[in-house]
């Protein structure tokens, strides 16, 4: 149950900082390539704090994984044309 607990709380600070990033990519409007990494790596991030939190839960499946996959890559083409 420790463990459980330790994941879940570290599952939600990824969230938050991706969260973050994107919103820190707003400040570098007129950096096009540091604002394309921070939105990549806030991508990711989530991508893979999603798929290893359905991993642990024993719900992982190619469909579940496919969903987050094209998220991320929706989320990161939405955010991106906002951040130009």
């Amino acid at each position: 149950m420790q463990k459980i607990v330790e994941y879940d709380l570290l599952s939600k600070i990824f969230l938050i900082i991706s969260l973050l990033l994107i919103v820190v990519s707003f400040f570098y409007k007129y950096w096009s390539l540091y604002q394309f990494a921070i939105i990549f790596l806030a991508v990711f991030m989530y991508l893979i704090t999603s798929i290893i939190h359905h991993y642990f839960d024993k719900s992982l499946t190619l469909e579940v994984g496919l969903e987050y996959v094209l998220i991320a890559l929706l989320t990161f083409l939405v955010v991106f044309g906002l951040a130009i």
